[in-house]
């Protein structure tokens, strides 16, 4: 997933805006997950606190959440094509991150 709207505060300020995130979605190599698969949301480095964290897909225009808990969420059941968003605000700011996803 890439990270395409940052609004981030911790040793300078840093802001990241995208116009159009499903465009810049669709352009990222597809990841490929089983249905209804669990996922875990990991981060590399980790130097904030998660205050909230939010997940969607996309597919032909209608949106569906995915709920969360403690960091962990199941993809749908339907096979397909989707965009999927991740949203996180935290202590330091506010971040959303958008890939290119592919159920079977």
């Amino acid at each position: 997933m890439k990270a395409v709207n940052i609004d981030w505060d911790s040793d300078e300020e840093y802001t990241k805006t995208a116009d159009n995130i499903y465009s810049l979605a669709e352009e990222q190599k597809p990841i490929q997950f089983n249905s209804e698969q669990q996922i875990d949301v990991l981060f590399e480095h980790q130097d904030f606190e998660i205050k909230e964290l939010n997940v969607y897909v996309s597919q032909c225009d209608e949106k569906t959440e995915l709920p969360v808990d403690d960091r962990t969420f199941k993809l749908p059941e339907d096979e397909g094509k989707y965009i999927i968003v991740l949203e996180i605000l935290t202590d330091k700011g506010s971040a959303e991150y958008a890939g290119n996803l592919v159920i079977e």
